[in-house]
């Protein structure tokens, strides 16, 4: 096996007693390294030998290191070189359930760039989870990835649902306006806490509990902590991103793109290119045909020009109502957007699948490129 916090193989009676047992079996063979690793891959496949795992195990150990040494340069965290490397070794049985020893890749690079993946998810959440205040963890969170938060901390039934309830209602009135230092998030001011309560209490069905702002506040900060709990604590396989937990063969493919592989690449980019075009003349569309204060709101916010106060200044309007024109708007949209792929590309965007692509970001993005004085929006998917 291979020792992290030394940097070198050491034996380990057990296994090495398994392998001469295998190999007196066969006296006249004499077995390279590959030859020894498809044997133990394929004796784990058929489930024939409990020990095959710790084999492939421990010759996986390497990349495990070149990848948590390769993390702690980019990160320059105090994480021990050891802890790491731990953390990546959890990730063998997703290496080897997506390994495919007929394509003709190697097993370590293969694992090296799993175990890379699986690291930087987990320490970049957990450096979010590190430096964000509450509040802005409640914002970049999705309402999914709390729900198992607080399931993981141990809140069911109505205890769960009250403060999901509060959580979404934060999420869509409690909107500030985008700027450098969004990780030190305050806590909304006084009326944007009674346009929360609002929200919460004109959603609420009759079993929901009832709640003050001050009840609001406690069960938000309660999310947060099971979010932030859930962040750092070490992120189990099933937990997995879908980045980290997809086949990555791509990656590991030779380089250099074959004439053929160019030409794909150059009809994909056109059509990418085409798509963009096609959603932007969509959103430009849906925008014309908003009511003429949610056009009007979105135009002063996303321009830079006011914030949601001042808005609601101009229009004499209460801020939480400005909260939910811009919230209306961005729906309208979105929901131009998915009518329209559905339409086209014959795919449903139901809600969660549009949080999950994280399409509500695009949106905001867009909206501030397309607003901006002299640069019209452009989509960037």
């Amino acid at each position: 096996m291979f020792d992290a916090s030394r940097m070198r193989w050491e034996r380990i009676p057990r296994l090495q007693r398994n392998m001469q047992i295998w190999s007196e079996q066969e006296p006249q063979a004499s077995y390279s390294i590959e030859q020894w690793l498809l044997f133990w891959y394929g004796r784990w496949r058929r489930g024939d030998d409990p020990l095959a795992v710790e084999h492939l195990t421990c010759y996986l150990y390497e990349p495990a290191c070149w990848a948590a040494r390769d993390m702690q340069n980019s990160f320059r965290r105090h994480d021990e070189l050891g802890d790491l490397v731990q953390m990546a070794i959890t990730g063998v049985g997703r290496v080897l359930e997506h390994y495919n020893p007929e394509r003709g890749i190697d097993l370590k690079r293969y694992a090296a760039r799993v175990f890379k993946n699986m690291l930087n998810r987990i320490l970049r959440e957990r450096h979010e989870a590190e430096v964000c205040t509450d509040w802005s963890l409640l914002r970049k969170y999705s309402l999914r990835c709390l729900h198992k938060a607080l399931q993981r901390s141990g809140y069911t039934g109505p205890a769960l649902e009250c403060r999901l309830s509060a959580a979404s209602a934060f999420k869509t009135i409690y909107v500030p306006q985008r700027k450098a230092g969004s990780s030190h998030l305050q806590p909304p001011p006084n009326e944007v806490w009674l346009a929360i309560a609002g929200h919460y209490i004109y959603h609420s069905t009759p079993d929901s509990p009832s709640a003050t702002v001050a009840q609001l506040q406690s069960w938000l900060e309660d999310c947060a902590k099971a979010l932030r709990r859930h962040l750092i604590i070490e992120v189990s396989l099933a937990d997995l991103s879908s980045e980290a937990s997809r086949d990555l063969l791509d990656y590991l493919q030779p380089a250099g793109p074959t004439p053929i592989e160019q030409l794909i690449e150059q009809e994909s980019a056109e059509r990418r290119r085409l798509l963009h075009a096609q959603i932007n003349a969509v959103l430009v569309d849906a925008l014309h045909r908003l009511d003429l204060p949610l056009q009007q709101s979105l135009q002063l916010y996303y321009s830079g020009s006011l914030n949601q106060q001042q808005i609601a200044s101009e229009f004499d309007v209460q801020q939480y109502t400005v909260s939910r024109w811009l919230h209306r708007a961005r729906t309208k949209l979105l929901v131009a957007v998915g009518s329209w792929v559905h339409q086209n590309l014959h795919v449903s965007l139901e809600p969660n699948i549009v949080e999950g692509m994280g399409m509500n970001t695009i949106l905001e993005d867009w909206l501030q490129l397309h607003f901006q004085p002299s640069d019209p929006g452009e989509l960037n998917l």
